[in-house]
């Protein structure tokens, strides 16, 4: 995105555009955003690329196993696994709520070993 003109001034329109985004809190530079440097930007991908390969879920759990929620609205409940995906860190989980089994989609997290 062209952000100054030919003077380095700042152009309004893109300016305002992108501080005016939801979640957009400021530019490196403060009020003179400066780009980020090539060799910043290729470490930055470097550690996110390894962080993606190293952090995997450190609990295992198994299809068929009981396990109790312990976050959500599902608080104390016990539900048994369905279905596993350990590349989102998910459970697919079947609770018994008022008599009726009820499919949950859950993250490692919200749950523990029964």
């Amino acid at each position: 995105m062209i952000l100054l003109d030919d003077q380095q001034r700042i152009i309004d329109r893109p300016w305002y555009f992108i501080r005016e985004t939801q979640g957009i809190i400021g530019f490196v530079g403060g009020d003179h955003p400066q780009p980020t440097p090539t060799d910043e930007i290729e470490s930055i991908k470097a550690q996110i690329s390894d962080a993606e390969d190293s952090e995997k879920p450190k609990v295992d759990f198994e299809l068929g196993e009981t396990i109790k929620i312990n976050d959500g609205p599902f608080l104390n409940f016990s539900g048994v696994i369905e279905e596993v995906e350990p590349d989102r860190g998910k459970l697919k989980v079947t609770v018994n709520i008022f008599g009726r089994n009820t499919p949950v989609e859950l993250e490692y997290w919200q749950v523990e070993k029964s």
